[in-house]
């Protein structure tokens, strides 16, 4: 009976936490309801494990139930915080590809998957890999692109500043991949200027509207979809003029 009501507790104490775990707009629905899910069971699990230890190590405290009831909302808060935390801090890009196919699926489709659900994809992408930018954390650039080149609509007047920002975000990664050279890369650009223009990016996309800045429409809006010249994950040792 008592491990009953160390279950009960623990659920609830890993439900409420669950219930307060953050996350990120653009974290879809299904991925949400897991974190909840792991953190709720972890909860349950915690008050057992914690009011069991407790009676192991004071047999005495057996014959108090407030006691061993503290001790499981005690260690189910515990390890559902734990849980919590960790699930929180993984990459965000762990769960993009399939969050980005659930929003896509949710909406209304332009062409395969949706422009919504891409755009705000890209979004995320971009911004993610600005701050490890300005960060020094090169290596961690890029986990989006194959993900967002996926599920990417088809070319069309509506999606031409998507096929743009993609354009934009290869020729990134190539140049971080060449280390930082600007003799090979459109107009130029510096180390410094990358994320600079990745943010005129998300702030373009984020309110829907055309690349506001000339240097990446005038230099990444170039013919055709990139699709053969295209990697399929974040480092390319290509050269821009590939998909110039």
């Amino acid at each position: 009976m008592d491990d009953v009501l160390w279950l009960l507790i623990g659920l609830g104490g890993g439900a409420l936490l669950a219930a307060l775990l953050p996350h990120a707009a653009s974290t879809g629905r299904s991925t949400t309801v897991r974190r909840q899910l792991a953190v709720t069971a972890a909860g349950a699990i915690g008050a057992v494990l914690a009011a069991r230890g407790l009676v192991l190590g004071i047999p005495a405290a057996a014959a108090d139930s407030l006691t061993t009831a503290a001790a499981a909302l005690a260690g189910s808060l515990w390890v559902a915080s734990a849980v919590g935390i960790a699930l929180v801090r993984r990459r965000r890009g762990d769960d993009s590809h399939a969050d980005m196919v659930a929003r896509a699926r949710a909406r209304t489709p332009v062409h395969g998957f949706g422009y919504d659900a891409t755009r705000q994809a890209m979004v995320d992408g971009f911004a993610a890999d600005a701050i490890a930018h300005d960060a020094g954390r090169y290596a961690d650039m890029g986990r989006w692109f194959a993900d967002a080149r996926r599920v990417i609509p088809d070319d069309s007047a509506q999606t031409t500043k998507l096929h743009t920002a993609l354009r934009f975000w290869q020729s990134w990664m190539q140049a971080r991949d060449a280390q930082w050279s600007t003799l090979d890369f459109p107009g130029g650009i510096r180390i410094g200027d990358w994320p600079e223009l990745a943010r005129t990016i998300v702030s373009d996309l984020a309110l829907d509207r055309e690349l506001s800045d000339p240097r990446v429409r005038d230099h990444f809006a170039a013919g055709v979809f990139i699709a053969d010249a295209a990697p399929d994950r974040p480092h390319t040792t290509s050269r821009a003029s590939s998909i110039a």
